[in-house]
């Protein structure tokens, strides 16, 4: 199965399982369905854009808050 297929669906994914057969299709060299192929690449591309989301949303809560914390250590440290 391809790799991006692997990351990106879970495994009680139904299209993880058309992804594996396409794959075990493509090996044998018989015909592959189009519309199929193009549900497992829509899938992986929509998981992919999920997994970036998430981290793109960590990346700025975590830098929100070493901002806040910077902020909140120099003004703290003028009153002192």
């Amino acid at each position: 199965m391809s790799n991006r297929a692997k990351e990106s669906l879970r495994s009680d994914d139904p299209l993880r399982d058309v992804a594996q057969r396409l794959l075990d299709s493509q090996i044998k060299n018989d015909v592959r369905s189009t519309s199929d192929l193009s549900r497992v690449v829509e899938a992986g591309h929509a998981a992919a854009d999920r997994q970036r989301t998430r981290l793109r949303t960590f990346r700025d809560v975590l830098l929100t808050g070493i901002i806040l914390t910077t902020l909140l250590l120099r003004t703290t440290r003028i009153f002192t």
